[in-house]
């Protein structure tokens, strides 16, 4: 019979592994922008401020969205004791921050502009997203339940 693993083992394992995503996450972002810089997109004259204005309400928008959720996913995650909820929160909030950086790099390639707010915007996201080891352990099996006032405890 195997014996399982203590549950701070387990927590240790799951918060080492969003490390991992966050860290990948931050890479694509340096990628988006070496794209900006690497290919040559001529500016092409058009509609452009509607254009810019719309990706970066959705920009801006993905970057919001991205704490609200992690907010609502993380209480969730709180009340019902499952650290794998508290995954999905962060997993989600870095999702919805490089969605940011998508929408300035396909702005990019419509456009030949690139929006650098948009990568700034998914940096800063990101940076504030950096996962919270205490978020973790409180939601492991065994744990006292806590309360989060904030996204970025």
């Amino acid at each position: 019979m195997m014996t399982q693993p203590p549950a701070s083992d387990k927590a240790a394992a799951r918060y080492r592994g969003l490390l991992v995503i966050w860290g990948m996450q931050f890479v694509t972002l340096v990628v988006f922008v070496a794209l900006t810089r690497f290919v040559e997109i001529d500016a092409r004259p058009g509609d452009d401020r509607l254009r810019f204005q719309l990706f970066d309400v959705l920009g801006g928008a993905a970057f919001a969205l991205s704490f609200v959720l992690k907010h609502i996913l993380l209480k969730r995650a709180v009340t019902t004791q499952r650290p794998d909820v508290a995954t999905t929160a962060y997993v989600l909030a870095f999702a919805l921050c490089e969605l940011a950086a998508i929408f300035g790099l396909i702005n990019y390639f419509l456009s030949g502009v690139p929006i650098v707010l948009l990568f700034l915007l998914a940096a800063v996201g990101l940076l504030l997203h950096f996962p919270r080891r205490a978020h973790i352990e409180a939601v492991s099996p065994g744990s006292k339940p806590q309360t989060f006032n904030s996204t970025m405890n």
